[in-house]
């Protein structure tokens, strides 16, 4: 399972706590890459990002579930990479374990 976080303070709280379970990755879209790298250092992000510069080819690959327009968005996927759950704004820390903790009850986690 992966999950692609919105912006906030509880994300690396929440990967450092489902670390081993699931792969963590940031898209960026809004900021620029120095604002960007600036975010990460400030929240100490353990995961990796995909920044502004290499946006355009990756957001394609979500289709409609993760678009420019709905910014923060959480995305949880499968094991297959299909959408399980969506939070459109800032997820905060429980709504963000709630989310993984149904995913890998369910058998999607790796």
């Amino acid at each position: 399972m992966r999950t692609l976080p919105g912006r906030g303070p509880h994300l690396a709280e929440v990967a450092t706590e489902y670390g081993d379970q699931v792969l963590f990755l940031g898209i960026n879209v809004r900021d620029s890459p120095d604002a960007a790298r600036a975010f990460e250092r400030s929240f100490d992000i353990p995961y990796d990002s995909v920044h502004p510069d290499d946006s355009a080819r990756v957001l394609p690959r979500f289709g409609s579930a993760l678009t420019t327009a709905a910014v923060p968005v959480t995305l949880v996927l499968d094991t297959r990479t299909r959408v399980a759950s969506r939070v459109l704004g800032a997820a905060d820390a429980s709504t963000l374990r709630a989310l993984l903790d149904e995913a890998l009850a369910q058998g999607s986690a790796t």
